[in-house]
């Protein structure tokens, strides 16, 4: 068995495979390293072409990203985010919840006479 150590085995085995199949797949492994090992031998490295006339070139890195300006943009956000946040709160604590009140008033009278009623 090639390239196949006991902890694989043991969890082909645990996934179910058999020896058989275990050994079968460590028959195909060898095989493919043995073309692969073949193809490297028949490739020819070309020689890299060197010219003095042409400068070496740095290869164009990414430009950095403007840190400031993205701050700036993300505190600016915060900001607007926050003036939403409160003017929302602010809202909803003006907010004329006297129809709730009177409606969770209603209804427990409303309970506390049936409890009442049921008692005598």
């Amino acid at each position: 068995m090639a390239k196949v150590g006991l902890k694989e085995t043991l969890a082909l085995l645990a996934a179910g495979y058999k020896k058989k199949d275990i050994e079968a797949l460590a028959a195909m492994d060898e095989e493919q390293e043995k073309d692969q090992d073949v193809k490297h031998e028949n490739q020819e490295v070309p020689a890299p072409i060197i010219t003095d006339s042409a400068p070496a070139q740095e290869p164009e890195k990414d430009p950095e990203p403007d840190y400031k300006t993205m701050y700036e943009e993300l505190l600016e956000k915060n900001k607007k985010t926050e003036a939403t946040v409160t003017k929302l709160q602010q809202d909803n604590i003006h907010k004329d919840s006297a129809p709730a009140a009177a409606e969770a008033k209603a209804k427990e009278n409303e309970s506390l006479q049936a409890l009442v009623r049921s008692y005598m």
